[in-house]
């Protein structure tokens, strides 16, 4: 296929993991769906691919859908913490009600940019928000935090030795495991991951290497699921001086991953 104005075109394949990067595509398979159907709206040509204007575009949309899914939620929350009923929440509601949306700073660079960025978005200076004012906000706190998750977990994939192929195909396969959206996995979840990699781990080995990786919450968010497939493509013991079980480990190593990622 040519391209528009020099630019390449884009299958599904080659954006779906931006959309999942941006929580833009959904797991329910009906609202999966719907994101289908506009990609499909934007293939002037009937090929299954786009070219980057048209992605673009894509985006801006995906964005708007989920402004309007979330504004009704967003309402529903903002009017039953407004106790007074005046249309606006202090910064004490404001923080109760960005917990119960799963906005959290847990880190005192991000609680730094919290303030910050409420500062910025109560432009009066009153120290309350209004829903529109709590709107932006709620919206600009989501993509710096998403931002600042990403990096981190860009440095960890490097220390750990995978590539960005990998990076996104694991964040593919961490999306389909994590099929209730909460942001972790169980330990069946990670099972299901040891299968793909045709792994065998007993109960006992599968439930302490959760622990160890998960720092005892027995639940794994992404960046451990990184660390835990790290341990597992890892035999426990390597003895420099054992040439031949370097080679052994390391053509496993590769054949394990090459499972996951084909």
């Amino acid at each position: 296929m040519s391209s528009k104005n020099g630019e390449g075109p884009l299958a599904w394949k080659d954006i779906d993991i931006v959309l999942i990067n941006n929580a833009l595509l959904p797991r329910d398979p009906d609202r999966a769906e719907l994101v289908k159907e506009q990609f499909r709206r934007f293939d002037s040509d009937g090929d299954d691919k786009i070219y980057f204007s048209e992605f673009l575009h894509l985006l801006d949309t995906l964005r708007a859908m989920k402004l309007d899914e979330d504004k009704v939620t967003n309402q529903e929350l903002f009017v039953d913490c407004d106790k007074n009923g005046d249309g606006c929440l202090c910064l004490t509601e404001v923080s109760g009600l960005l917990a119960h949306l799963n906005i959290q700073a847990t880190s005192a660079e991000d609680q730094m940019e919290l303030k910050r960025l409420i500062d910025c978005v109560d432009a009066d200076g009153s120290g309350d928000l209004t829903f529109d004012e709590f709107e932006v906000l709620v919206q600009a706190i989501q993509r710096r935090l998403l931002m600042r998750a990403r990096s981190r977990q860009q440095v960890l994939a490097r220390r750990l030795g995978f590539g960005e192929r990998e990076v996104c195909e694991l964040r593919r396969v961490f999306f389909e495991l994590d099929n209730a959206g909460c942001g972790y996995l169980s330990v069946e979840q990670c099972r299901q991951a040891l299968n793909t990699l045709r792994h065998r781990m007993s109960s006992e080995d599968l439930h302490g290497l959760i622990y160890k990786t998960s720092h005892g919450t027995g639940r794994l968010d992404f960046e451990t699921f990184m660390v835990f497939l790290a341990e597992v493509a890892v035999p426990p013991q390597k003895t420099p001086a054992d040439e031949g079980t370097l080679v052994a480990a390391a053509r496993d190593d590769h054949r394990r991953r090459s499972v996951l990622f084909a």
